[in-house]
């Protein structure tokens, strides 16, 4: 009887051991490559795009170039396909609007979106100042 009991708890384990490594599996993080296109008053650090549990997590940080960039204005986000075209498009606002000389908090910006039916490889970024009255 005490073997019995040693079967049920072994079998026990090793079916709560597969059903951690599956789960494991499902909430693993996929890094997407992140390009930046270049901006003459505003540099975008910290970039970041992950895709995880059928969510595309993309975020970073803007920074001045120089101290006359005043207004932070908003990102533009491209998802990009494994061949290269344009999968879908955001424009992201960040959290603030002003930058802070003095202050240490930076402008952020997040977006969470549902994973996309085609395989995402690429996302591109790309700073637009609150000025312009049209985005390319």
């Amino acid at each position: 009887m005490y073997k019995n009991y040693l079967v049920i708890a072994f079998a026990s384990l090793l079916a709560l051991n597969t059903a951690i490594a599956s789960n494991h599996q499902d909430s693993e993080k996929i890094k997407i490559d992140v390009n930046i296109n270049p901006d003459r008053t505003v540099r975008i650090t910290n970039a970041s795009a992950i895709q995880k549990a059928g969510e595309i997590k993309i975020s970073g940080i803007l920074r001045p170039k120089n101290w006359t960039a005043r207004t932070v204005g908003h990102v533009h986000v491209s998802l990009l396909g494994a061949d290269g075209t344009v999968v879908k498009t955001f424009i992201v606002e960040p959290n603030k609007k002003v930058f802070m000389r003095k202050s240490s908090h930076r402008p952020r910006f997040k977006l969470s979106i549902p994973a996309t039916d085609s395989t995402i490889t690429e996302v591109v970024m790309k700073h637009h100042k609150a000025t312009s009255s049209k985005c390319s």
